[in-house]
């Protein structure tokens, strides 16, 4: 019965991560002033703030006389209309909390007709909050067979927009851009032996980028698999021995009752999986396999070892 030559390959194990952040709102200060001399003149300052969704500002009275901060908008589509705020605490602040993006002119009702000039604007903008990106196959820690070729895989999302595309890197090395959606992939092949260290950038729609956890990957020499010891023991079962592995990689036996023009056209059928033994004997590990079918008139096998 021939030996037949080992079959490499690399088994991924797939799994997600996923972060979250936590945005804290932003509150900011708006004095009301008044410039000295006989024609004084009260004012907002600063005068125009720009403040993102979920921030607040906060006007105080800095004056003797009492000033009041009232969005310009009649009711119903005026949003706010603080009290008259004195220049002592706590009755000399107000505060309002922008939900919503745009532009919010604002003056002081108090002194609309003779002090016209204090008046003031609030911009809100949308902040673009940066997506998320996981690089989860291959896992961190993976192993392959020399010249190693697998897929690299990536979720990504986006909360306030959406993902444009996720760009996939060895080191500083770009290997490619993937625009489909999740997962986002591409493929590298021919990898020789030694240590990489992959991530994936998602850039979202407004230009903010991620960049995930290091994904390290480990190409090592394939191991030169024997079937020997071949024997027929007395209840009819076949036996040999698998060497040639190392320690903890997995090993599949598969077995035909017949060839057909190539390997990878014979029906094989796996019949067995075990790992190679942490032993320290000279002709170690092996793994010794008996097929549990008595009397086969001609069988063939063959054995996949994984790392």
């Amino acid at each position: 019965m021939p030996a037949l030559k080992n079959i490499l390959s690399a088994l991924l194990v797939l799994s997600g991560l996923c972060t979250g952040e936590v945005l804290n709102a932003a509150t900011t200060v708006v004095r009301i002033r008044e410039s000295g001399g006989i024609n004084a003149k009260y004012f907002f300052e600063p005068t125009n703030i720009i403040v993102s969704t979920g921030d607040s500002v906060k006007w105080t009275n800095t004056v003797a006389n009492p000033h009041d901060s009232t969005h310009r908008p009649l009711p119903p589509a005026r949003l706010w209309a603080s009290p008259k705020l004195s220049n002592s605490p706590p009755n000399n602040t107000f505060s309002f909390t922008f939900n919503k993006s745009g532009l919010y002119p604002y003056f002081c009702q108090t002194h609309a007709v003779f002090h016209p000039e204090q008046t003031g604007t609030v911009t809100v903008v949308s902040a673009n909050l940066p997506p998320s990106v996981s690089l989860f196959d291959p896992t961190n820690g993976a192993t392959f067979f020399a010249p190693a070729s697998f897929p690299l895989e990536a979720n990504a999302t986006d909360r306030d927009g959406n993902v444009a595309q996720v760009e996939f890197f060895l080191g500083g090395a770009s290997l490619g851009v993937s625009t489909g959606g999740n997962p986002y992939t591409s493929q590298v092949t021919g990898f020789q032996q030694g240590t990489y260290a992959f991530t994936a950038v998602a850039t979202d729609n407004n230009g903010a980028t991620a960049t995930s956890s290091v994904v390290n990957v480990t190409v090592i020499s394939p191991p030169a698999i024997t079937l020997g010891s071949a024997q027929r023991l007395q209840d009819g079962s076949f036996q040999f021995r698998v060497s040639g592995g190392s320690a903890g990689q997995t090993c599949v036996i598969d077995a035909a009752d017949s060839l057909s023009a190539g390997q990878n056209l014979t029906p094989w059928t796996p019949v067995v999986t075990n790992t190679f033994p942490n032993t320290t004997c000279p002709a170690c590990p092996f793994i010794d396999f008996t097929d549990s079918a008595t009397n086969p008139v001609r069988r063939f096998y063959r054995a996949r070892v994984f790392p």
